[in-house]
């Protein structure tokens, strides 16, 4: 198992694997790590659950686009995932999902790195949130519009599930990628070792059965308070415009088996499960 590469003694809530960044598809990469709950005050006192915090490069024949530029707690690996995963390339776009900080806030630093990427997508008021970057920067994008990548589109989608009013999702056709955002997230119960695993490559990957936690209880608290099994169709009605052989979540590893994913997690969803302990078919 390859090591995992903790920072410095601030880091510990926030930890990375040296298997980070990976391709997951030719030209498709996967940046970031995750938050460890037992960073403080230790996993004597608190179990160690894990909750990626993850960014997405994709390298198009001309141009390239970062899906989430970060959270500031991994900045210590990003700057160094990111211009390996370039490999000499620019940064033509960035594209925040949302501007939660756990997810948008290294977009300045990555600017000072790529002064001359584009900011796209929903990006109202991030030129309040992040002053130093000209406004001229920032291209507001809506569902439906795109940018070329040169041998694929980066399209931006409309979100089924919003946390933030700016919340966007995004699919970029090359690989038949979908970026939800937080929308298809979960946690891993294991230690950081295998915070750079996906789903099926994960320990217990044998098992016929595993269990896992989506993480949609914390962004997405409305969902207790509705009928959400009048969301499961524009879920479906998405997939079948924007057929999915990669889901890529902001609070997840990215997900391959994507039909048996997203089945689990409508179930989920409209049991109003969203974020217990469950048992899923994941990685089958």
């Amino acid at each position: 198992m390859t090591a995992a590469r903790t920072g410095a003694g601030a880091h510990r809530g926030y930890v990375t694997n040296s298997l980070q960044p990976r391709e997951v598809r030719p030209g498709l990469f996967w940046l970031g790590g995750c938050s460890n709950s037992a960073g403080w005050p230790g996993k004597e006192e608190r179990p160690a659950v894990h909750e990626p915090l993850s960014c997405y490069l994709v390298l198009g024949s001309e141009r390239t686009v970062l899906v989430d530029p970060g959270h500031p707690g991994l900045w210590y690996a990003l700057r160094e995932q990111l211009p390996q995963a370039l490999g000499g390339r620019p940064l033509d776009y960035v594209f925040p999902t949302h501007p939660e900080p756990a997810h948008a806030g290294n977009l300045t630093r990555v600017w000072h790195m790529y002064p001359d990427a584009e900011i796209v997508g929903d990006v109202r008021d991030y030129w309040m949130f992040h002053p130093e970057i000209p406004r001229e920067r920032f291209r507001p994008m809506g569902p439906g519009e795109s940018v070329s990548l040169g041998d694929s589109d980066f399209v931006v989608v409309d979100a089924v599930w919003r946390d933030l009013p700016a919340t966007a999702w995004a699919y970029e056709t090359g690989h038949r990628a979908l970026f939800a955002a937080d929308g298809l997230g979960y946690l891993h119960l294991h230690e950081e070792e295998v915070c750079g695993l996906m789903s099926h490559e994960l320990p217990d990957a044998a098992a016929a059965t595993k269990p896992r936690r989506f993480a949609l209880r914390g962004p997405f608290h409305w969902m207790r308070h509705h009928d959400m099994r009048t969301s499961s169709p524009a879920l479906r009605a998405l997939l079948t415009q924007y057929p999915s052989d990669v889901m890529c979540s902001a609070h997840g590893a990215p997900i391959t088996d994507a039909d048996d994913f997203v089945e689990a997690l409508i179930s989920a969803v409209e049991r109003g499960e969203m974020g217990g302990s469950l048992t899923t078919g994941l990685g089958d």
